[in-house]
């Protein structure tokens, strides 16, 4: 399977999850958002791009910020997703919010539309440095880019998947063998390690004409009480969703205590495990 197909199955997957997702992911990466958003300082009137917007978790505060006499467009390649938005938006009585099921790398707006472009760890792996050209483009002269990015490959996860992998199915269903494939062809992608390295990103925000650039080191605690937790927040996502449903029982105890000791030897307990996170401001002047 090639990255661009994996792609496609990635994002059946968050489509699927979307509901999920909006439970027991969204509000463990709240904090971020937040922090992006201060970062941003967002003024009333503005017209703010949100790539990847996911279910919302910086388009809201975003749209609170610029008020009605402005604009957060919300792109996403999920449909699903976008949808979760969209009801989150209209609870919220945020009418000048405007979701569009969009790739990132071919973002379908004029040249200066924007007084801001923003992603909360939204930016896809997959020819990353297109999406920000498609940034520059898209932002007017004297507007700014805000990123949020996981900072280098976060080591719960790597701790999450060696621990995972003795216990899965031997007999996968074929929907869980597509998604292994796409996790596979995902994870050899070598743009993914150099988006997740802020100096691969102002290197290439640069050579992209971005000047002003300012990165900030960030760790955020999740505050994961009991394993329990953990595991909601990690399997409200396809296919971790779909390992953790076709594991054998037997299996999936033993891969809960290996996960659990495996937390404890690296952090000390799961309620020490934190987000690394680096964020990029860059302006087009």
């Amino acid at each position: 399977m090639d990255a661009d197909e994996a792609v496609f199955h990635t994002i059946d997957e968050y489509s699927r999850m979307a509901e999920a997702y909006d439970r027991h992911i969204r509000p463990r990466f709240e904090p971020i958002a937040q922090r992006l958003v201060e970062l941003l300082d967002p003024k009333e009137g503005e017209k703010v791009l949100d790539i990847g917007a996911g279910t919302g978790n910086a388009t809201l505060p975003i749209a609170s910020r610029v008020g009605p006499s402005g604009l957060v467009a919300a792109i996403d390649a999920s449909d699903g997703q976008l949808r979760v938005l969209q009801s989150r938006a209209s609870d919220a009585g945020l009418s000048h919010i405007h979701a569009e099921t969009m790739n990132a790398d071919h973002i379908l707006y004029p040249r200066g539309a924007f007084h801001a472009v923003v992603s909360n760890l939204g930016v896809p792996a997959l020819r990353w440095r297109q999406t920000l050209g498609e940034a520059f483009r898209v932002l007017r002269d004297g507007g700014r880019l805000v990123l949020a990015q996981w900072d280098g490959i976060a080591e719960w996860q790597r701790v999450y998947a060696e621990a995972q992998k003795p216990h899965q199915t031997p007999t996968p269903s074929p929907r869980l063998t597509q998604l292994r494939e796409a996790s596979a062809a995902l994870n050899d992608c070598p743009d993914r390690d150099e988006l997740f390295d802020p100096e691969h990103v102002k290197v290439a925000l640069t050579k992209m004409g971005f000047t002003r650039l300012q990165t900030v080191r960030e760790t955020f605690r999740p505050g994961f009480a009991s394993l329990d937790a953990f595991l909601e927040f990690r399997t409200a996502w396809g296919y971790s969703e779909m390992e953790w449903r076709e594991m054998a029982q037997a299996e999936r105890a033993a891969f809960q205590r290996e996960v659990e000791q495996g937390f404890r030897r690296v952090f000390g307990g799961v309620e020490a495990l934190d987000f690394k996170i680096f964020f990029t401001t860059a302006w087009r002047e």
